[in-house]
């Protein structure tokens, strides 16, 4: 029993360390351009945008900043914050939303972007598209120009936001990354600085899922062999 006991805390510690990831303090980003099928908002294609982390494969992210720009084919340095630290982020340092034009504090207004990112991963066409607004005009309400939908998306987010305890509003703001230009104009290659910031719905990477299975497999095999042992 004492054996088996071991390999159980074992497997979940392993499980626990593969399934995690720690975040790195910089990364380094590839703008490819927008997603095939992305529509538009206001002009602009709305997300999401296919980036490469580190040279790794492409991935979605959305952006949450109007004022700036970004072509396809920039790169730069970024500075990764987890969704639930982001004190230092673009917009908490800001005089923007944040503390003028909802009554957010910082992490709040991160959670109604995380809120509105998650609706635009999970929605197609014109409803996506809205939803992108929704994003920019939190930052910049000009950017919606009186969008009533994009408005009432605002407004729903934040009401949703608000009503969220503490700990749930933790576990949820642990699903998102964002990626903010580290300030160093010489990281920049091909456009002009400021390049904007980024949130990512985080996804468990095909490696960490095969990792977590194998950890599960050697609890269930564990279990397995006590049950035996009970029986003889």
């Amino acid at each position: 029993m004492r054996r088996t006991t071991i390999v159980v805390a074992a497997a979940v510690f392993l499980c626990l360390i593969g399934g995690g990831s720690a975040l790195a303090t910089t990364a380094s980003l590839y703008f490819q351009g927008p997603a095939p099928g992305d529509p538009y908002y206001g002009g602009g294609y709305a997300g999401p945008y296919q980036f490469s982390i580190n040279g790794g494969p492409l991935v979605s992210m959305i952006c949450d900043d109007y004022s700036d720009e970004v072509l396809p084919g920039e790169s730069w340095i970024a500075n990764v914050y987890s969704g639930t630290n982001v004190s230092q982020a673009k917009w908490s340092a800001s005089t923007a939303y944040s503390s003028t034009h909802y009554g957010l504090t910082a992490q709040q207004a991160y959670d109604v972007m995380f809120y509105l990112t998650s609706e635009i991963m999970s929605s197609t066409g014109q409803t996506q598209a809205e939803y992108q607004g929704a994003l920019w005009g939190l930052e910049t309400p000009s950017a919606i120009n009186g969008d009533g939908t994009a408005q009432a998306y605002i407004n729903s987010a934040i009401t949703t936001v608000e009503g969220w305890t503490t700990s749930y509003a933790q576990s949820f703001a642990a699903n998102f990354t964002v990626y903010d230009w580290n300030g160093d104009p010489s990281t920049v290659k091909g456009a002009n600085p400021p390049p904007q910031e980024y949130i990512r719905e985080n996804v468990p990477e095909s490696s960490s899922l095969l990792f977590l299975g194998a950890s599960l497999l050697m609890i269930a095999g564990a279990v397995s062999l006590k049950v035996r042992r009970a029986r003889t």
